[in-house]
């Protein structure tokens, strides 16, 4: 990976489609704490694999990933504090 932006579409779409199975899997289990690791998933891709668009290339990118790990972390937190599905 050259920089953050490589794949930036691919890992929001996958993220996407993370969120949208554990909800299904919510849905149809009736166990709301998969909602909870769909979030704590797309965290951690975004706190390890860090990506932006291409238009925010001009700014900084030590900048830029420290901004999506510190995203990821977030996440990753509010998955863990919040039930998303109660």
């Amino acid at each position: 990976m050259k920089n953050g932006r490589d794949g930036f579409q691919k890992q929001v779409l996958a993220c996407l489609v993370v969120l949208l199975l554990s909800a299904g899997v919510a849905l149809a289990t009736r166990q709301t704490g998969f909602v909870n690791v769909g979030w704590f998933v797309v965290g951690a891709v975004f706190l390890f694999r860090p990506v932006w668009p291409r238009r925010w290339d001009h700014v900084d990118h030590k900048r830029l990933k420290l901004a999506c790990q510190v995203g990821g972390t977030i996440l990753i937190l509010l998955a863990m504090l919040v039930r998303f599905g109660v």
